[in-house]
């Protein structure tokens, strides 16, 4: 399965295995199944932006190179859902000095 699905169990939020990920799948709408993969893309979007505002207090050391990538990294990210064909658009490419 391409796209990632998400459940929350007791407050804990975890990817859905493929064949539970198919089940739920299967059982809503077209319509649905878009709503959710937009929901789904912004919650990554916002995982992504929260796991770099480390690299953005003033004293975190970058290079002027490294910080405008991430200003641009960043940026892509907000701007993903005025994309055309968003939410089936791909994630921009995470700056190689960004930790996992």
């Amino acid at each position: 399965m391409a796209e990632k699905l998400y459940k929350t169990v007791d407050g804990v939020r975890s990817e859905m295995t493929d064949e539970e990920a198919t089940a739920f799948l299967a059982t809503i709408t077209v319509k649905t199944q878009e709503e959710l993969k937009t929901k789904n893309m912004k919650v990554t979007r916002l995982e992504l932006l929260l796991s770099t505002d480390l690299y953005m207090l003033p004293d975190f050391p970058l290079t002027d190179s490294q910080k405008t990538e991430l200003l641009n990294y960043r940026e892509a990210l907000r701007d993903l859902p005025t994309q055309s064909g968003f939410p089936n658009i791909d994630f921009p490419t995470k700056p190689s000095f960004i930790g996992d």
